[in-house]
């Protein structure tokens, strides 16, 4: 599925990124996805 967010998209929560993508909470990148490592 390539409808999923990847480094810097917008993102409300988890399931609006990539599997093993996170949605950021806080920071600078706050709602954005990010990879976790």
């Amino acid at each position: 599925d390539d409808d999923c967010g990847w480094i810097m998209d917008d993102c409300t929560s988890d399931s609006d990124c990539c599997p093993n993508w996170v949605c950021s909470k806080t920071g600078f990148v706050k709602n954005i996805c990010k990879y976790e490592m």
